[in-house]
């Protein structure tokens, strides 16, 4: 068992705190909440204890870091240079210290990690999750990702118009829903030219499905966002009705085999069934959120996830997998 886990998100975390509750009615391991934005004021140190590094984090609750130690990493925040520090090239130059002072314990020091960090960068590229999962045998939509104006408007006038566009990356500077295509957007190449744009085929909803895996486990919600309710984006939509579901054992195993193809022990991933029955893949978010779906008193998500965390076979076995598995 370890010596306890460390939850690297926010202070005000919600997840968080629904597994620290999990983890006092079962008298398991000690979890603490590491927030990144408090230091490095807080106070960083890595020393070399037996064979393998440490460290410890500062503050009025030190919090320590090594072999013995099992890490959800839920939501980094960006370190936060002391305000002493004006000059901005300085201010980078600390946070990129700080990265690389966590990120070289992580790797050295052999915790284990939901997610390790390294694969979950390299999980959360679209294009990648796209060639995995057609790899597992899902069906994706067709996709074109241009900053060519006249390459996106033949891609629209093959579609007779269905697209929708997206962002590839996290939206940390700009809204990140899925939306419809119009004339209007094409018409303005600026709209276009000065950064790729992901655009795909508006895949016609009967549902969707949020299949969150943990592990060997996947837990599925059915969102019914059919033509008459959210169509589009149903993240967007707060009353969207939602309830628990079973998928097939083929749809369940190639969600698990596409986690596992991405080096990730936890992914949430969002499906679309058409009005004939096709399941398409859309994404899967290495941290995403579960609470939403996590609604009955026993919180099989979060359960779960702390039994990962913290049971030393199932940590043992995940390590072993995930170290032999080869990622695309």
């Amino acid at each position: 068992m370890p010596s306890y886990v460390v939850i690297v998100s926010r202070q005000d975390d919600i997840h968080a705190f629904a597994l620290k509750r999990i983890a006092e009615s079962r008298n398991g391991p000690l979890v603490k909440i590491l927030d990144t934005s408090l230091y490095p004021d807080a106070g960083i140190t890595v020393t070399w204890e037996h064979d393998t590094p440490g460290i410890v984090f500062g503050g009025s609750d030190q919090i320590e870091i090594n072999a013995e130690t099992s890490i959800w990493w839920r939501r980094p925040q960006a370190f936060v240079p002391s305000f002493e520090i004006s000059d901005p090239r300085m201010r980078q130059f600390v946070v990129s210290e700080c990265e690389t002072t966590l990120d070289g314990l992580i790797a050295a020091c052999g915790c284990f990690a939901v997610n390790d960090p390294f694969r979950e960068r390299r999980a959360n590229n679209k294009i990648l999750q796209l060639q995995a999962a057609r790899r597992v045998g899902f069906l994706i939509p067709e996709t074109c990702i241009t900053n060519s104006p006249i390459t996106a408007r033949s891609f629209f006038d093959i579609h007779s118009g269905k697209v929708v566009f997206k962002a590839q990356t996290d939206a940390k500077y700009h809204l990140g829903e899925t939306r419809i295509v119009d004339e209007q957007i094409l018409e303005r190449e600026e709209n276009i030219k000065y950064c790729p744009v992901q655009f795909q085929w508006f895949v016609p909803s009967a549902h969707d499905i949020r299949a969150t895996v943990v592990g060997d486990s996947v837990f599925a919600s059915r969102i019914e966002s059919g033509e008459e309710s959210s169509p589009i984006d149903w993240r967007l939509d707060l009353g969207i009705p939602m309830k628990e579901t079973k998928l097939s054992n083929e749809l369940s195993s190639m969600c698990i085999e596409l986690t596992r193809t991405l080096g990730l022990a936890y992914g949430a991933i969002d499906l679309r069934v058409t009005p004939d029955g096709r399941v398409f893949f859309f994404e899967i978010n290495p941290s995403g959120q579960f609470l939403f779906c996590d609604s009955t008193p026993d919180l099989p998500i979060t359960s779960a996830l702390y039994e990962l965390l913290s049971d030393e076979l199932l940590i043992r076995r995940w390590r072993q997998r995930l170290s032999a598995k080869p990622h695309h």
